[in-house]
């Protein structure tokens, strides 16, 4: 068999794995129980109205209730760690920006969480895009007079 023939029929397997669920899984019903949004940012913050936003459409979907908690501090890292120690049953869910999760990762010393081993991403919520801006009373009215 060549690699390219093994490589697909590991992913036929695979994919086959995935599919079937254990059969204990058929019996639960998800969700079971109150759904926790974790917001990595204060409570009113334009991050904190988005994740808020996302959890009622979440709320409405599952019929559960949802509760978001916002925990706040070293630039999202304490809510982070919070939803990877969590029971990993999907009740606890974290909205955050994956750019601002690899930033931090790269940035602490002592990071308490592998992003990539501790977290798995589910959903892409929303893309922001970015502006450039300058003061008002700048004599720069647009980019190309800006980088000139």
């Amino acid at each position: 068999m060549n690699k390219i023939t093994r490589c697909s029929l590991g992913t036929v397997v695979l994919s086959a794995a995935v599919m079937v669920p254990p059969i204990d899984a058929w019996a639960q019903q998800y969700p079971s129980q109150d759904i926790r949004v974790i917001c990595p940012y204060p409570a009113g913050s334009g991050a904190d109205v988005l994740v808020r936003y996302f959890a009622e459409k979440l709320r409405e979907k599952s019929g559960r209730t949802l509760i978001v908690e916002n925990k706040a501090g070293a630039a999202g890292n304490i809510g982070t760690e919070y939803t990877a120690r969590a029971k990993p049953d999907g009740h606890t869910i974290l909205i955050h920006a994956g750019n601002a999760v690899a930033a931090n990762y790269s940035l602490f010393n002592k990071p308490a969480i592998d992003p990539q081993k501790d977290l798995q991403v589910v959903a892409t919520l929303n893309k922001n895009p970015f502006m450039v801006v300058v003061a008002k009373d700048s004599p720069y009215k647009n980019l190309r007079e800006l980088t000139d």
